[in-house]
């Protein structure tokens, strides 16, 4: 059975399904130990024989919730940072203080500077650094495109896409070394893929390069249709590109159902979007809210 609880979310109950002592009951905590969200993603795999830190959230609240729900990171195997956005790094130098041994794998360009322009608020900086501590910087591998932490667990990047972007992706910038801001192109981002008791599950954190291409290059380079998939999509400001942003949500949509995978997002899929994939996909995709506890059982796909 893989494990995976959910540390870290915009969101600490299910929405519109599920209030916030159900949620609590299903985890077996008191309502008092109320779980804590932010914008940002942190998931906590159990394989069985490996536990995996998958990204870390903005703060240190990864740990607190973990703590609450009963989670000990010191055991922590080791962790994978997706991209290098601080809603999914800033948690690095919190989790290098408090575990000690567990190696870290990041894109080898993830600690370049990242940057979001918001408008009338200006540009801003949403990258998170490289440890300063040799003794940190020891535990970092920096990975290429393609990466096997160990037979059945493997890190890779999209280098190929054929389909757009999220159209989201349009306020997010790189820079180049004299100054001038880019579009970024997430070749910085990677995902993990699970196959492991007969089970193949794929773990995005924001699906820059996109959820369908994402997919695609999962299918032809390893052969095979996750029948699990778990992460964000990218899709919370698809309204804000109007006609545009209502096709490709559908093109997603229709993507994933084809894909006859059982997904769980949230994060930056957002809620109207998530709203409109539910009326699609029905069953087939779920709330992964802080606090949750997903156990996927095997081929079957016996979930809770």
């Amino acid at each position: 059975m893989i494990r995976i609880v959910v540390l870290v979310d915009n969101e600490s109950r299910s929405p519109v399904f599920t209030d916030f002592e159900t949620s609590c009951r299903k985890v077996g905590i008191e309502k008092s130990q109320r779980i804590s969200s932010e914008h940002g993603l942190s998931l906590y795999i159990d394989t069985g024989d490996r536990r995996i830190l998958f990204d870390m959230g903005k703060t240190d609240i990864y740990r607190k919730n973990a703590e609450a729900l009963g989670v000990d990171l010191s055991q922590t195997d080791y962790a994978v940072i997706s991209h290098g956005h601080s809603d999914h790094g800033g948690g690095l130098a919190d989790f290098l203080k408090n575990n000690v041994s567990a190696r870290i794998y990041v894109r080898r360009n993830a600690f370049e500077k990242h940057y979001s322009n918001r408008g009338d608020d200006g540009v801003f900086d949403v990258g998170f650094e490289m440890p300063a501590e040799d003794s940190d910087r020891a535990r970092i591998t920096l990975t290429e495109e393609e990466y096997e932490i160990e037979p059945g667990i493997a890190l890779f990047s999209v280098p190929d896409i054929c389909l757009p972007m999220p159209l989201g992706n349009r306020t997010l910038f790189g820079r180049t070394n004299d100054g001038n801001y880019i579009p970024d192109d997430f070749l910085h981002e990677q995902n993990v893929l699970i196959q492991k008791e007969g089970v193949s599950l794929l773990i995005a954190g924001c699906a820059h390069r996109g959820i369908p291409n994402i997919l695609n290059w999962v299918n032809e380079r390893f052969k095979i249709h996750p029948q699990y998939i778990i992460g964000g999509f990218h899709l919370s400001h698809y309204s804000d590109h109007g006609t545009d942003g209502r096709n490709q949500l559908q093109q997603f949509t229709e993507y994933l159902k084809r894909s006859g995978a059982m997904c769980y997002t949230g994060h930056c899929t957002g809620i109207g979007a998530y709203l409109k994939l539910k009326k699609i996909l029905g069953d087939r995709i779920e709330y992964a809210y802080a606090g949750r506890v997903i156990n996927i059982t095997d081929k079957e796909k016996k979930h809770e």
